[in-house]
């Protein structure tokens, strides 16, 4: 891809420009929450082409984004609109353009057609060894098994990345191992047959080696059966090293991802800006795209205020400090975890911020090149648990589903 004025590929900029026209059209005011939740769907990550904020990103795609600050039920927000470029709508069809990309958590689905989640979850569930697969209650949607959707579709694009996905194209059968065991510890294997839609399998059913039916054509068409998903390749992305430095993105945590750490905590600690505290008792009881825009304001407010910007990192590093300080005293309390957009492997720090007897978010922490640690981001509770559930039922003091 030829690199364009800006930095991002041209391929890339069109892509985004193809994204966005197909799900907003032109000259429509859109909130920024929504531009960049289309583009994480869409498979697109800003971090990905070396941004942490999201008008950056989206100021140096060329031009045909127009940008506009309002204020609604008192709450400031940003809006974007596309603006229509001459030749790009056509140029966006033509096929030396790549495919739009699919999010690790939509290949699954563009594989396979698996009839109703309310079906395919529970039967898996049902299966598999007793554990909980939600969070207390169901989803804002009303959804359960949320934890169980995360799971099986982010091990399957593991699967797919590890060539684990066996198709037979000639028998008309494909199959994976979800990597959940049955109540006699028997593997639990997803098959399907071939689909007459325009995905190319159909889920058929669930199995284990050898049992009546699926079992037994598994099998006979298979050996070795498949394996499931594998994450470690070194001793470093189990155990965090408490003696190595840890250098955390300050910006990226407290500006970009001020809505991952809990309300009490930014309450507490931004006292005495009467906008923050305005903005953030609009929030507890906004929409998600009102909320989104609260917290997007409160970090361009703490990203100008170097007072309260620092009082958030001081307190962040003492909750940091306590982290490395129960590694040192068990060492499990790092919990390997696995993030699918980049296939990369990290581990997860607990942080107390507004009690030291309960933590409340986690630090995100990568071994990189140098040695060095790097605090890549927090995590709420409900996403730090999904992501180290892919690797294997966390067995932890502190991270759980249930609160």
């Amino acid at each position: 891809m030829a690199p364009s004025e800006t930095g991002i590929p041209l391929e890339t900029r069109q892509l985004v420009y193809r994204v966005l026209v197909d799900e907003f059209g032109f000259a429509t005011d859109v909130p920024m929450a929504k531009v960049g939740a289309a583009l994480l769907s869409a498979g697109i990550d800003k971090e990905d082409y070396g941004y942490s904020k999201l008008k950056a990103f989206l100021s140096d795609l060329g031009g045909f984004l127009t940008f506009t600050d309002i204020v609604a039920n008192g709450v400031p927000q940003r809006l974007v609109t596309i603006v229509e470029r001459d030749g790009w709508t056509a140029a966006s069809s033509k096929p030396t353009l790549s495919p739009r990309p699919v999010a690790p958590s939509k290949e699954l689905e563009r594989f396979a057609w698996l009839g109703p989640w309310d079906v395919f979850l529970p039967k898996l569930a049902s299966l598999a060894l007793p554990e909980s697969w939600d969070f207390g209650t169901p989803d804002p949607n009303g959804h359960r098994n949320v934890i169980l959707k995360s799971y099986i579709c982010t091990t399957f694009y593991r699967l797919k990345l590890e060539g684990k996905v066996f198709v037979d194209a000639e028998a008309g059968f494909a199959a994976f191992n979800t990597g959940l065991v049955d109540r006699r510890y028997d593997d639990i294997f997803a098959c399907f047959e071939p689909s007459t839609s325009g995905i190319p399998w159909r889920f058929t059913g669930f199995c284990t080696r050898g049992s009546r039916g699926l079992g037994k054509r598994l099998v006979s068409l298979f050996n070795p059966l498949p394996e499931p998903a594998s994450y470690f390749e070194r001793k470093e992305d189990l155990l965090f090293d408490a003696e190595r430095e840890l250098i955390i993105d300050f910006d990226h945590v407290l500006v970009d991802n001020l809505a991952r750490l809990p309300m009490d905590f930014l309450e507490d600690e931004l006292h005495g800006n009467d906008e923050a505290q305005t903005l953030l008792e609009t929030a507890r009881a906004a929409d998600p795209t009102e909320r989104a825009a609260c917290f997007e304001r409160v970090g361009r407010i703490v990203e100008n205020d170097a007072r309260l910007f620092r009082r958030l990192r001081s307190r962040l590093k003492d909750a940091v400090d306590m982290a490395r300080k129960r590694v040192r005293w068990n060492f499990k309390t790092a919990i390997p975890s696995y993030y699918p957009r980049a296939n990369a492997m990290s581990l997860l720090l607990p942080l107390c911020l507004t009690d030291d007897d309960q933590v409340d978010a986690a630090l995100v922490v990568q071994l990189v090149e140098s040695g060095n640690y790097q605090g890549q981001t927090v995590l709420t509770m409900e996403q730090a648990y999904m992501n180290a559930r892919l690797i294997c039922r966390p067995d932890s003091d502190w991270l759980t589903p249930l609160r």
